[in-house]
């Protein structure tokens, strides 16, 4: 659901597929995180109309909105944060941040008061610049995303390398 807008009909090929037995994390459009417009709060809309054949049977786990690294800790996107935190607060939402900047007691509690979660997002620099971040989980579900450390396959075209661990780093995750 991250490059396009879901649509009800695909959402909810997914419920009868999986016979209501399986519950969901759906990745927000990157429309609010990546190319916000004025237009963010009709996106708004047509996304959670998109999930209700979900939220009518409690199958969304959470919402995440996965920030872009360019998403710096300013005012002006504090404030869209907490706008869209609001636009969303009837499901259950969770917040990757890929800017260290972030990661700080303060935004821990903004998060813990809208009850959203903050994803643990285990990545190499430039965010976890040490590989190794603590955070608090906030909110009702604990997210972690296994992005792998690999520097070179970061950003590379082709990820078929992007997202493997050795065992011993896995090892180490555990």
């Amino acid at each position: 659901t991250f490059y396009s807008m879901p649509d009800t009909k695909r959402i909810n090929s997914f419920v009868e597929r999986t016979e209501e037995k399986v519950a969901f994390c759906i990745k927000a459009c990157r429309c609010f995180t990546h190319e916000r417009s004025s237009l963010w709060m009709q996106q708004a809309y047509n996304f959670k109309k998109a999930l209700e054949p979900m939220t009518q049977k409690a199958l969304v786990l959470s919402v995440l909105f996965q920030l872009p690294h360019n998403f710096l800790y300013t005012a002006e996107n504090r404030k869209y944060l907490a706008q869209l935190l609001e636009e969303f607060k009837d499901l259950p939402c969770t917040v990757e941040f890929r800017n260290a900047a972030w990661i700080k007691p303060s935004v821990f509690e903004g998060l813990a008061q809208r009850k959203a979660s903050l994803a643990f997002c285990d990545m190499p620099a430039p965010v976890n610049a040490d590989g190794n971040v603590t955070t608090n989980f906030t909110g009702p579900v604990a997210y972690c995303r296994l992005h792998a450390r690999n520097k070179n396959a970061w950003y590379a075209t082709d990820s078929t390398e992007r997202f493997y661990y050795s065992k011993e780093e896995l090892k180490k995750f555990v």
